[in-house]
């Protein structure tokens, strides 16, 4: 099982912030980063894939579990 967390910058702030959650695919997460992007004027949009399937203590000990796409 995994997350898809959509980042980004929302328009007139500094700092990126979680802005979507709720996307049950990749898919629908990149096509929700990009409407954020397109009609929003998100910047900096990105997902972070958390995979349930791998023990979440390891993910802070091991980068390489973590995912950005």
């Amino acid at each position: 099982m995994s997350e898809f967390v959509v980042w980004g910058i929302p328009p007139n702030e500094e700092h990126e912030t979680v802005l979507y959650t709720l996307a049950t695919t990749l898919e629908e997460a990149k096509k929700v980063s990009e409407l954020l992007v397109i009609k929003h004027g998100v910047t900096k949009a990105h997902i972070q894939v958390i995979d349930f399937n791998n023990d979440l203590a390891q993910m802070w000990q091991n980068p390489a579990l973590i995912s950005r796409k």
